[in-house]
């Protein structure tokens, strides 16, 4: 998942718990351990260790899950990692208990037909396309192919975890991942379904690579 968070409660007494949590989005990641203190069927936290005034509130929700909200326009936003929020819903579970997220829940496809010849296409690079489509903007169509572009990337790491894609009304799709090798060094891999196109790739991608590197 590229975004998420994790509590894990201990110590429980009468008057309160203790809260060791982690909560990322891309590979900006913060780690938070706090004592809540329980009032009138909710907790409260005053102050999470090694924060600027982060305070949080813990509301009991009838299905078992926690709703959390915190001071994050100030005392939490300042003291955590980029992008990294500890508020919202969170659900008893011994793993993720979200869906796998898809091209098509995160918004970069709109309708099943197009992910499913993405799918096809990339086949198991398909997962690198998700896991870097953390952020993504629109991009402009340089070849003039009526596509639309899409440029994503990992937060806290834009420079080496990213993607492109390109498709257009004829299912004609081009795409291209970068991502570190073993030994560090950076590698495009490059994918379209436009047989004129396999050892030529259009300028929109060239000039998306470059970012990277000249391959």
């Amino acid at each position: 998942m590229t975004g998420g968070g994790v509590i894990k409660i201990t110590r429980v007494a009468e008057w309160g718990f203790s809260i060791d949590s982690r909560a990322w989005s891309g590979e900006n990641t913060g780690n938070f351990r706090a004592e809540a203190r329980k009032i009138e069927g909710l907790a409260v936290v005053d102050l999470i260790e090694n924060t600027a005034s982060c305070r949080l509130l813990l509301i009991p929700i009838k299905d078992g899950s926690i709703q959390v909200h915190s001071n994050g326009s100030w005392g939490c936003r300042i003291s955590m990692p980029k992008d990294v929020f500890i508020d919202g819903q969170y659900i008893r579970a011994e793993k993720d208990p979200r869906e796998t997220p898809s091209l098509l829940s995160v918004g970069i496809f709109t309708d099943t037909k197009n992910d499913k010849l993405f799918r096809e296409l990339v086949g198991d690079h398909y997962a690198q396309f998700v896991a870097s489509a953390n952020v993504y903007i629109y991009s402009n169509d340089r070849d003039n192919r009526g596509a639309k572009v899409l440029s994503t990337w990992v937060r806290g790491a834009a420079n080496k975890r990213a993607s492109i894609i390109m498709y257009n009304r004829a299912g004609l799709m081009w795409a291209a991942y970068v991502a570190p090798e073993k030994n560090g060094t950076l590698r495009v891999h490059y994918f379209t379904n436009v047989p004129e196109d396999k050892d030529k790739r259009p300028k929109t991608i060239v000039e998306w690579q470059q970012t990277f590197m000249d391959n």
